[in-house]
């Protein structure tokens, strides 16, 4: 028999980071660690916490790494014509948490960052009033409570027969080399109502021509028909693209896979498909400069995912994340969630004795997050995501950016900065507008103001003053100011209208901002 202060199961994001933030003799058991798994979209509140944060410089560095500045919904039309509807729901503030990256990369660099102490055994048989754990190799006894970490195995609810089904849900998804076409996807979505959600104050901003974020650079999600969705997942500096066909109505197969791809998904990229027979090792160093997992060649599939465990705890054992319930990817907070729990549940083992009390309000807390999440996939299948603006900013700050994972003291960190930043957004933001209104120049202008930016439609072009950080990220600006941006080649009669609106800036709009960039392009084709 040997022992352990804690046995966690399954070294994924959620083991490796609960015991790093343990520390002591921690045993992680998995007999796969590193391997692959879906779940590519990584919603900010993953890196919120400071353990967390110093890996992005790392994360960034990582082959499969690609930009994700928010989220873009779109309600299908039918096939090859112009969507119903789009809304965009950029990530603001917290865009520089926010990525794209393939899961077996990260989790492998996360072990080696944190010297995962991973022991490759399998889990055969658990013996909870003992907290012994019985692999292929021998017996484990736990001081503290076993925690599962395993996630969708759910291995310590299955051998308790405590899982149930929550609802049928089946998907399908393969990779496809891929080269973005922002463009072709707003020549596409013309005749269609375009929003965006503004993020500071909370509005879906309605009939805009054209949000500001490329949906190159988010998720995009597509509602296809009444239970029945497409993710599109940018991968390897969007080289590389995740397509997933997620269906309530029943299997995926390969020939409704490539239906639905044909009919919708090349709105914003030009695609290959990845076949077997080409030189995978050549044609892959060639395109991404390394070697990439055969995975990415395959197509995959999965049924009845969609299960929760009947508890989250007890005196003597632990589920977090996917290991006690999954319902839907849709929002992709599984990893965020998971990474969230640990952490908080490091801190509490650490601090008081788990009883059944503290157990108690565990499995209370998981619950009660298993019932939100549930309505909020509900309200993406509903289409209610895209048109009700109360509805779009709970999803929006619950899961996309995953406040309702926090804990109250990270929580009330958080709220005061953005608290902050939200004060200064409007402050400038109406000093802008003043100007805007003021100006003669600006006579056939129609401008839709909001906390985040004001949107100029001049003549045939459309342009975008920015008023916080999403400017600067997707930027790549080397100091605070205020962002102009013209997408495609801007005319000279929309740059010196510009030049002009920057001219009139008073003195004490230029000592609000720091600094007023000129009107220079970009190497992105954009002006700043």
């Amino acid at each position: 028999m040997r022992h352990a202060d804690w046995i966690i199961i399954g070294a994924g994001l959620a083991g490796s980071v609960l015991a790093r933030a343990l520390g002591g003799a921690a045993v992680v058991l998995d007999p796969a660690a590193g391997g692959y798994k879906i779940g590519e979209s990584v919603i900010p509140e993953q890196f919120h916490h400071p353990l967390m944060a110093e890996l992005l410089p790392a994360v960034r560095a990582l082959p499969s790494w690609s930009p994700k500045l928010g989220t873009t919904f779109v309600d299908a039309g039918a096939p090859h014509c112009a969507p119903h509807e789009i809304a965009s729901f950029p990530l603001a503030h917290h865009s520089d948490r926010s990525l794209h990256v393939m899961r077996a990369e990260l989790e492998s660099l996360i072990h080696r960052r944190f010297s995962t102490p991973i022991v490759q055994e399998r889990v055969i048989d658990i013996d909870l009033a003992a907290r012994c754990v019985t692999t292929d190799v021998g017996q484990w006894r736990s001081k503290g409570p076993i925690i599962d970490c395993s996630g969708p195995a759910m291995v310590v609810a299955t051998a308790l027969r405590e899982v149930e089904r929550l609802w049928p849900v089946w998907a399908s998804w393969a990779y496809f080399d891929a080269s973005p076409d922002d463009e072709a996807f707003w020549q596409r979505a013309q005749a269609t109502p375009i929003s965006f959600l503004d993020v500071p104050s909370g509005r879906l901003m309605k009939n805009v021509r054209r949000a500001h974020m490329p949906p190159s650079e988010a998720t995009l999600l597509t509602r296809i028909d009444s239970g029945l969705w497409m993710w599109q997942i940018p991968l390897y500096r969007k080289k590389l693209l995740s397509v997933g066909v997620v269906s309530r109505q029943g299997p995926v197969s390969p020939e409704q896979h490539a239906e639905v791809m044909a009919a919708h998904g090349g709105a914003c990229w030009r695609m290959t498909a990845r076949t077997a027979e080409l030189p995978p090792v050549t044609a892959d160093t060639e395109r991404f400069g390394c070697s990439l997992p055969p995975e990415t060649r395959q197509l995959h599939s999965r049924a009845g995912f969609a299960r929760y465990s009947r508890r989250a705890a007890s005196a003597d054992h632990i589920l977090l994340g996917d290991a006690f319930s999954f319902a839907d990817p849709v929002y992709s907070v599984g990893t965020g969630l998971a990474v969230s729990q640990a952490l908080k549940l490091a801190g509490q083992l650490r601090s008081e004795p788990w009883t059944d009390g503290t157990a108690a309000a565990w499995d209370a807390d998981a619950q009660a997050a298993r019932l939100r999440g549930q309505a909020a996939f509900e309200y993406w299948y509903s289409g209610e995501v895209l048109r009700d603006g109360d509805i779009a900013q709970h999803v929006q700050e619950e899961f996309l950016v995953g406040r309702c994972f926090r804990s109250d003291l990270l929580d009330a960190y958080i709220v005061a900065i953005d608290g902050a930043n939200r004060v200064a957004s409007a402050a400038v933001h109406d000093e802008v507008a003043r100007i805007l209104a003021g100006t003669i120049a600006f006579e056939r202008i129609e401008a839709i103001p909001s906390e985040a930016s004001i949107c100029i439609h001049i003549d045939s072009a459309a342009l975008e003053v920015h008023l916080t950080d999403i400017a600067r990220k997707s930027w790549r600006e080397p100091s605070p100011g205020i962002g102009l941006s013209y997408r495609g080649d801007a005319p000279p009669a929309a740059a010196e209208r510009l030049s002009a609106l920057i001219g009139q800036a008073p003195e004490r709009w230029r000592r609000m901002l720091d600094t007023v960039a000129a009107m220079q392009p970009s190497s992105e084709g954009k002006y700043s």
